[in-house]
């Protein structure tokens, strides 16, 4: 009876170490993940080493000049949110070691610097930032996304598309990043003939793969962190329940021309723009503010901006 009573309590006790190695592992690769992304928000090349905002990042290659406006616009909203938005470009996708093999299979698909091609390179182009990060599409607002929300990469740094195979709003390690492109890339011979072959449709092609084969994580559209469009009960009313969904709003194409369809779009269209691409960025930047008014959202860049004059005025104090 001693014997087998020892037996059992060796048998739990190895049970205990052995769980409190895994634990132990999996703590110390969370840590590991944190720090690099801890060091990738105090070294950024827009702000200095003491930077405390947490990074959301875009890729932007200059094609149209109207799609400079919805940047500017990305730019002011996400740091009115309470982040450090950085803009990557075509030269950081370039010091990336995989990009000429990949520029050798896109450009006979869509040229150097057409649309698709640039958008395979910001994939590129985040595998070089130390530590990963946040990335969104520069038509991508923050609505309800606090940067405690993104102080963390979600699941221990693993990829994770936050609008299905929607490339809107990502996440993940330097290393995930890498990975992820590299699968990318691979997955271009898999998509159907006549479909466009962009990131999108490639992502798509991973998300019926199955997280089981890749690790990818996918969050369904809409579920908790993107929503789309103008959400208005009426021309200029906004729908305050319906901006309570989400973290974000994806300002697409798509939804733009269903707005002006639907007769919501808040800026007046005329023959010359009947899709409302040409003021894409003046009409969203009027539904955010109507937004922010009618649905009394506290606005963070004002709180900032006292925060900053008390904290001005204590130091100043302090010398006197």
């Amino acid at each position: 009876m001693n014997a087998t009573w020892r037996t059992i309590k060796y048998k739990k006790c190895l049970t205990a170490l052995l769980g409190s190695i895994i634990l132990i592992a999996m703590m110390g690769q969370q840590l590991q993940t944190t720090n690099s992304y801890r060091r990738q928000l105090n070294s950024s090349p827009t702000s200095p080493s003491s930077r405390t905002r947490p990074v959301i990042h875009t890729f932007f290659h200059p094609l149209l000049p109207i799609e400079e406006k919805v940047l500017e616009l990305w730019k002011d909203e996400w740091y009115r949110a309470g982040f450090d938005p950085v803009v990557l470009t075509l030269d950081d996708a370039k010091k990336n070691p995989y990009f000429n093999e990949v520029e050798e299979i896109v450009t006979p698909l869509h040229g150097e610097t057409g649309y698709n091609a640039l958008c395979f390179y910001r994939w590129l182009a985040m595998a070089t930032v130390e530590g990963g990060g946040w990335m969104s599409d520069h038509d991508t607002f923050p609505t309800n996304i606090l940067p405690l929300d993104a102080a963390f990469l979600p699941r221990m740094g693993a990829f994770t598309s936050f609008e299905g195979h929607i490339p809107s709003l990502m996440a993940g390690s330097k290393e995930e990043w890498d990975r992820v492109s590299h699968l990318l890339i691979a997955m271009i011979p898999n998509i159907p003939e006549g479909m466009v072959i962009s990131d999108m449709h490639a992502l798509m092609k991973l998300k019926e793969e199955g997280r089981d084969k890749n690790g990818i994580w996918f969050d369904p559209p809409h579920h908790s962190m993107v929503i789309q469009g103008f959400r208005y009960h009426s021309p200029g009313v906004v729908h305050c329940d319906a901006m309570k969904i989400g973290k974000v709003n994806h300002m697409s194409h798509k939804v733009v021309h269903l707005a002006v369809d639907k007769g919501l779009f808040p800026y007046k269209s005329s023959e010359e723009d009947p899709y409302g691409n040409l003021f894409r960025a003046e009409a969203v930047k009027i539904f955010l503010d109507q937004w922010r008014e009618q649905c009394s959202v506290v606005d963070k860049q004002k709180t900032v901006k006292k925060s900053s004059l008390l904290s001005d005025y204590s130091e100043l104090k302090a010398k006197l």
